[in-house]
């Protein structure tokens, strides 16, 4: 939806602001160039090349979405992240506890180690995936493990996160995009 909307306003632009799309000021009767008595204006340019100059409008128009969208999706990963953070002290403090004392109490003591038929199935689907390729499993299995391990504590810190955003009724306003 964003897209076409954006690709049909780089259409509509006028002559005018799509052959000065860096300067927005420059009129379309601006003199670029003569030959003799013949004037070349920027007008002339867009006649010569409008569909050159549209797809540059385009293609400016989807690098500015392209940077606002990751920018957006920056600011939800960093509010999510420092929501958590909060949210954990807040409980820690509540609990009188040390955050240390929380983490371990509520997320490693519920991580569940994988078990060697995980650890075995993780190296079939992945032997041939960069860093296993050619790796013996048992070259790799404390790796897997580790892997695993770490997977499985993120998943137990997102459920208790979750948890405590119901807890203490977060609200979040940043706005989809």
């Amino acid at each position: 939806g964003v897209l076409l909307a954006a690709a049909l306003l780089g259409l509509w632009y006028s002559a005018e602001s799509v052959v000065h799309a860096d300067d927005s000021e420059a009129p379309a009767d601006e003199l670029l160039a003569s030959i003799g008595e013949v004037q070349i204006t920027r007008a002339d340019l867009l006649e010569a090349n409008s569909r050159g100059f549209e797809q540059l409008e385009l293609a400016r128009q989807q690098q500015i979405l392209d940077h606002e969208r990751s920018v957006h999706e920056l600011t939800e990963r960093t509010l999510d992240a420092v929501i958590g953070e909060r949210l954990v002290e807040m409980e820690a403090e509540a609990r009188e506890l040390s955050v240390d004392e929380l983490m371990t109490a509520e997320v490693d003591s519920k991580v569940v180690e994988p078990t060697d038929e995980e650890v075995d199935a993780f190296y079939e689907q992945n032997k041939n995936a960069r860093g296993l390729q050619g790796q013996p499993k048992e070259a790799v299995v404390p790796q897997i493990r580790q892997y695993l391990s770490q997977q499985s504590r993120q998943q137990v810190f997102r459920d208790y996160v979750d948890a405590l955003r119901a807890k203490y009724e977060v609200q979040n306003f940043l706005e989809p995009m």
